[in-house]
């Protein structure tokens, strides 16, 4: 039990309990461990954190039934199809997807004059570091 988020912190304890974040620290996480608070890790090592968590999902015996998030895919496919056509994410491997996905979205900063939040270019990234491995 070494690292897992202390017991204690309730659904009324989040800063916005009816968020989507909220909802999604509730459906995922707690499968696993007690859910975490915001303030468990920083905004800057939550990502690294949530990959990590999502690669120990991957590993999962499928017995376990644990849920993974799959909203990834559909701004995968909302997202990177605004500028071309969607590539086979078995085109990068797992650790390319990253700086990839950070150098589309520069793209579309440039060209577009818009970019999706760090949050879903996150799931984007977990999304195609997961397909990649999968073989689709």
């Amino acid at each position: 039990m070494v690292g897992l988020p202390q017991p204690g912190v309730g659904p009324g304890d989040l800063p916005n309990p009816e968020s989507e974040g909220a909802q999604h620290l509730r459906q995922y996480c707690t499968a696993c461990h007690a859910l975490p608070g915001p303030q468990t890790h920083s905004a800057t090592d939550w990502p690294v954190v949530l990959r990590r968590m999502w690669m120990r999902i991957d590993g999962l015996d499928p017995k376990y039934a644990v849920p993974v998030p799959t909203a990834g895919e559909q701004l995968y496919m909302t997202e990177c199809s605004r500028c071309h056509e969607l590539p086979d994410p078995r085109q990068h491997t797992a650790s390319d997807w990253p700086a990839v996905v950070i150098r589309m979205r520069e793209h579309s900063v440039q060209m577009l004059r818009r970019s999706p939040p760090q949050s879903q270019v996150q799931e984007i990234i977990l999304y195609l570091e997961r397909a990649s491995r999968a073989g689709m």
